[in-house]
Parts: structure tokens; C-alpha cells; sequence
């Protein structure tokens, strides 16, 4: 749908939990870069939209959350004894990640693994 035509009409996406490196683009347009899974974020996306009828494209680049931890622990610098964390490796003190994604938690192997795609829609407000 179209937004009224008024100055003070905005589109807006709003993101919980994306896990956990991410790089958004909206109509080829990096929108946003995430590095912690437990923040949510609202992105104002008015000046990128499509005219009427015309597709608007959302696109959700997901990086390797332990190979980015390990790059900032180096980057950092890490001055335990490696052995003074236990249930996964130093490495998941240096990104903001569910700790139970590092395997120390049973209930991890509940989860199923696989990628699910859930419809997107895209909803206006205005005030």
C-alpha cells in the first residue's frame, strides 16, 4: 500500500533477535549492521520505497557468529588462561549471542537447525 500523502508519513522495519552478524539491505541499500542478537531495531525506510506496484526488496545477510567472536577475542586481546571458561570456548565472551547457541545447554538439542522462512509483510503507521 501507498503512504498518505502527507510529511509526516513513515515506513518503518523493525527487527527482534536477528542472529546475531547481520548486514540488512532494503532496496540494495545497507540499512543496518547487527552484532548482538538480543537488541531490536527499527530502521526508517520511507526515502528507499518503491513507488506503488513496484517490488521493494529485503535482504538479510547473516555472517559466522564464532569466526567474528574468535577476530574481536584477537582483535581485543583475551587475558584469561583459556581453561577459566567452560562450555565453549573464550571466544563467546566477545559477542552478544544466546550462550546456549556455544552448546553448553541441553536444551540446545531441542531446537531444530534448519533455516525457516516466515512470511514478511510490511505495515505502515502514521501519526
Amino acid at each position: 500500500p501507498a503512504l498518505p500523502s502527507n510529511d509526516s508519513s513513515r515506513a518503518e522495519l523493525v527487527f527482534d533477535g536477528l542472529d546475531t552478524i547481520v548486514s540488512v539491505f532494503f532496496n540494495s541499500e545497507k540499512i543496518l549492521e547487527g552484532r548482538d542478537m538480543h537488541l531490536s531495531y527499527r530502521v526508517d525506510v520511507t526515502r528507499l520505497l518503491k513507488k506503488e506496484g513496484e517490488e521493494n526488496e529485503l535482504e538479510l545477510r547473516f555472517s559466522n557468529a564464532p569466526a567474528y567472536a574468535k577476530s574481536e577475542m584477537k582483535r581485543i586481546g583475551y587475558k584469561g588462561n583459556g581453561t577459566d571458561v567452560h562450555f565453549g570456548g573464550p571466544e563467546r565472551l566477545f559477542v552478544r549471542k544466546a550462550q546456549y547457541h556455544w552448546g553448553w545447554d541441553v536444551s540446545a538439542l531441542c531446537f531444530s537447525w534448519s533455516l525457516k522462512l516466515l512470511p514478511l509483510s510490511i505495515s505502515y503507521s502514521w501519526s
